[in-house]
């Protein structure tokens, strides 16, 4: 059986808002890339959904 993850509603902080009310349902068997400017919350995000 194939499972998934799903992100609901995060919110992350720091000094500053990082990410805010993120949603999303991440496939199992697929690959991901995440891309963006420097200081978006990417490395934030993937230390969250490793915890």
């Amino acid at each position: 059986m194939k499972s998934n993850l799903l992100l609901k509603n995060m919110t992350i902080r720091f000094d500053r808002e990082i990410l805010h009310d993120v949603s999303y349902e991440f496939k199992s068997g697929y690959f991901y890339l995440l891309q963006g400017q420097s200081g978006i919350g990417k490395s934030s995000l993937l230390n969250v959904l490793g915890y």
